[in-house]
């Protein structure tokens, strides 16, 4: 408990939570000016209004004001709205300031203190040009170049509609609520519907409207990929916690207090990184990364005898022509590299563009101070060092590999000698830590690194390049590296892989450290995945 309650207080009075507060206020009221005129004004009710019979002005408009300034500014009270009411609504707390009615009060107050009528009429004109300076023409074309609504369509409905309409696409195809539908037939001819009705009203269970009403990200994304659909909105009353389509593919186009419309530029490279998860208890890694222009890269792959995970690589394997682009080994524990070995004998035309491993100690070397690992483990990982193939390639810290499937790999940690030197558990430790490079955004993985040594490592040498949109937390989130680290690499979605009975410790494991580091990573905003979101997706640009 006490350990949410200082994480929440650290991200209240982080970076991010000035920056949201700046972004509401520039929203609410535009600029400084008005904010900086109402500021002196409550100063001016506060301290020149003396009399008896103005005390009521003086807690109306003074105190009130100062009260709700302070709470509208207190990154506190902002990192609680965020939580509970949602990052749309918190910038509304700028609508409890009378600011409009304090202005010309003492505006008012004071061009009557003036005592001669030209004094007055100069004070009065001063006033009017600051309010235009600060203030925006009502009369503009952005807001009277609407048609009269004889449907009587809602506004946040509208503007939505006009939003796309307004967009630079030569092509617009829509998909939404049900409601929008029948709204943007009768609003602008030129946006194409992506689904049709039944005539009883309702979608098929496979429609793009159907996962829009249900947020199923993943499908929605699938989906609007196949049938074209480049405008897709969501009703912000079913949108999931810090999650949303921009984790998917989308830009965010334009929100409102209803709806968020979102944009997929197809012509835009990006990467479908999934992980997934064991039915039961144990904990292992397997990712895959599809890019949009084809490809496949698989990130370990989990214990030999997961079925499960075995057939869903096989099934992605055949659909990429039996090819594997890249096939990436972080180490040789059988949760993690069992399955290449089964793969490898079962598919017969498997075919694997590069084998990427790190150059390890014999077994012997590992047993010295890992006497946990059984027979079966030990000979699994005397096959790989036995490998003798011509797609394997060693790597090590520092390697740049560049062009898998478009992406770019760096190496930033791997086994070498002062590993052997300062640690045991070498193979854990020794695993690969890299950092892959789409086009905008990265994903850092650290496979089953969990010494602090190793974290100090990496913010000693790559401090500057550990900043990652995505992350895949060392040793399966447990016991593993600095809090310093993970602020450092501040992402906004993190994986754990890992079940439910680990995240949560029921067998009160002592080094069992998921839990805290999940509340670490969720206080700063970051998407927390685990085995029970699996297969759980983000798309990378």
């Amino acid at each position: 408990m006490i350990s949410k309650i200082l994480g929440f207080l650290k991200y209240s009075f982080s970076e991010n939570i000035f920056k949201f507060i700046s972004e509401a206020y520039t929203r609410a009221l535009g600029t400084g000016l008005y904010l900086g005129m109402f500021f002196l004004a409550v100063i001016f009710i506060i301290l020149e209004l003396k009399k008896e019979e103005k005390s009521r002005i003086k807690l109306v408009f003074g105190f009130y004001s100062i009260i709700v300034l302070l709470l509208a500014v207190n990154p506190i009270f902002a990192n609680i709205s965020i939580k509970v009411l949602g990052s749309s609504v918190y910038w509304r707390v700028y609508w409890l300031l009378p600011i409009g009615f304090v202005l010309a009060y003492v505006f008012t107050e004071l061009i009557f203190r003036m005592p001669e009528k030209w004094k007055k009429a100069l004070a009065s004109v001063l006033i009017l040009i600051v309010i235009v300076i600060g203030g925006k023409w009502v009369y503009t074309k952005e807001n009277f170049a609407v048609v009269n609504n004889y449907y009587k369509i809602p506004d946040t409905v509208l503007d939505i509609i006009f939003r796309v309409s307004a967009d630079d696409e030569e092509y617009k195809q829509l998909a939404g609520p049900l409601e929008f539908e029948i709204y943007t037939r009768q609003v602008d001819g030129n946006i194409i519907l992506s689904e049709n009705r039944s005539f009883t009203g309702t979608y098929r269970e496979d429609s793009i409207v159907t996962y829009i009403t249900n947020a199923d990200y993943e499908n929605i994304y699938k989906k609007a990929k196949e049938i074209g659909c480049n405008y897709v909105v969501l009703n912000n009353s079913m949108k999931k916690p810090n999650d949303d389509l921009t984790n998917y593919g989308f830009l965010k186009l334009y929100e409102n207090i209803d709806y968020t419309v979102y944009k997929l530029e197809e012509e835009n490279t990006s990467w479908t990184i999934t992980q997934y998860g064991t039915d039961g208890d144990l904990q292992s890694m397997c990712f895959t990364i599809e890019g949009n222009n084809d490809g496949l890269v698989i990130i370990d792959g989990g214990y030999s005898n997961d079925e499960e995970n075995l057939k869903i690589l096989e099934d992605k394997i055949r659909k990429n022509d039996y090819r594997v682009n890249a096939w990436i080994l972080t180490h040789f524990d059988s949760d993690h590299a069992g399955a290449y070995m089964t793969l490898r004998n079962r598919i017969q035309d498997l075919q694997v563009g590069r084998l990427y491993v790190q150059d390890t100690p014999d077994v012997e070397t590992c047993k010295e101070n890992a006497d946990w690992y059984t027979d079966d483990e030990w000979n699994l990982y005397q096959s790989y060092l036995d490998l003798n193939i011509t797609e394997k390639q060693l790597i090590h810290a520092r390697d740049t590999i560049e062009n898998m499937i478009g992406l770019k790999m760096e190496v930033l940690s791997a086994y070498d000698d002062w590993i052997d030197e300062k640690m045991s558990n070498l193979l854990n430790n020794g695993s690969l830590v890299f950092k892959l490079y789409g086009n905008e955004e990265s994903m850092l993985f650290c496979a089953d690194t969990q010494s602090n040594l190793i974290s100090e490592y990496l913010l000693e040498n790559y401090k500057d390049k550990l900043k990652s949109d995505y992350l895949q937390v060392g040793h399966h989130g447990n016991n593993s590296f600095s809090d310093e680290f993970y602020e450092t690499v501040d992402p906004k979605v993190a994986f754990f892989s890992t079940p439910t009975s680990i995240m949560e410790n029921v067998n009160n494991v002592s080094w069992y450290k998921a839990e805290y580091l999940s509340n670490l990573l969720e206080n700063m905003g970051a998407t927390i995945y685990t085995f029970k979101d699996s297969p759980a997706q983000i798309v990378m640009k």
